[in-house]
C-alpha cells in the first residue's frame, strides 16, 4: 500500500506535520452563534454559515450522532486530511458543530453537484498534490474501517494554498455503521468509488 517514495514520501511526511487539525479549538455554542456568519444552506439535520475565512456546520440535538463525531475527532480520524480548526460545544457538553478553513473549490467554476456527476480527476490542475491527499484518504479508510460516504453524489474535497483537503466531516462511518443506515447497494457504490480514487492516486505515484 505504500507506493509513495523518496522526495514524494518526505513531502507527504511533511505534509502530515503542518496538518491544520493539530490545532484544532473548543468554542460554545452560544459563543459561535454570536459571530457574523453569512448563511449558505439549511436542513432538518444541519446548518452551514460561512464567513471570508471559515465555513462552520452546526447539527441538531441528536446525541447518538454528536458523541459519533467526538469519537471521529479523538480517533484522530481528521488529523491529516481536513482543514479543521475548531469543535463546537453546547451547553451539554455535546460536540454539535464544527469551524473549517475556507477552501477554494476542487475545479474551479464547475459544479460537481449533479447526481450524474463523478470524480473531476481529469480537470485537477496539480495531480501530484491530489494524490498525496488521497493517499492518506484512503490510508485511513483501510486502515480504521471508516469511509466517508459523502463523496459519492458530491465532490466534498477542497484547496487551501497548494494542498487539498476534505471539507465536510460529519458522514464518515465503518462498513458496519453504513449497512445499518443504508442498503447493500448503496453501501458498494461507496466502496466502487474507493476503488476509483485508490485507482487515481496510484496511477499518479512515482
Amino acid at each position: 500500500m505504500d507506493c509513495l517514495k523518496g522526495p514524494a514520501k518526505l513531502l507527504l511526511l511533511l505534509w502530515t506535520v503542518s496538518s491544520f487539525a493539530s490545532e484544532v479549538c473548543f468554542y460554545t455554542l452560544e459563543e459561535v452563534e454570536n459571530w457574523e456568519w453569512s448563511l449558505e444552506s439549511t436542513s432538518e439535520r444541519h446548518s452551514v454559515y460561512f464567513n471570508e475565512d471559515f465555513y462552520c456546520k452546526i447539527w441538531g440535538k441528536d446525541p447518538d450522532r454528536c458523541s459519533h463525531f467526538y469519537t471521529l475527532y479523538e480517533e484522530r480520524i481528521f488529523h491529516e486530511i481536513a482543514p479543521l480548526t475548531a469543535l463546537i460545544f453546547d451547553e451539554e457538553n455535546l460536540c454539535r458543530g464544527y469551524i473549517t478553513k475556507k477552501c477554494a473549490p476542487l475545479v474551479p467554476d464547475v459544479d460537481f453537484t449533479c447526481r450524474d456527476m463523478r470524480m473531476p480527476y481529469s480537470q485537477v490542475k496539480n495531480p501530484k498534490a491530489f494524490t498525496l491527499f488521497l493517499h492518506k484518504f484512503v490510508e485511513i479508510f483501510e486502515a480504521t474501517g471508516y469511509i466517508f460516504s459523502d463523496i459519492t453524489r458530491r465532490v466534498n474535497f477542497g484547496k487551501y494554498g497548494d494542498r487539498y483537503y476534505l471539507i465536510d466531516l460529519d458522514d464518515i462511518y465503518t462498513i458496519k455503521q453504513l449497512r445499518a443506515r443504508m442498503s447493500q447497494k448503496q453501501v458498494d457504490l461507496h466502496l466502487k468509488n474507493y476503488a476509483g480514487i485508490r485507482a487515481f492516486y496510484l496511477e499518479y505515484c512515482d
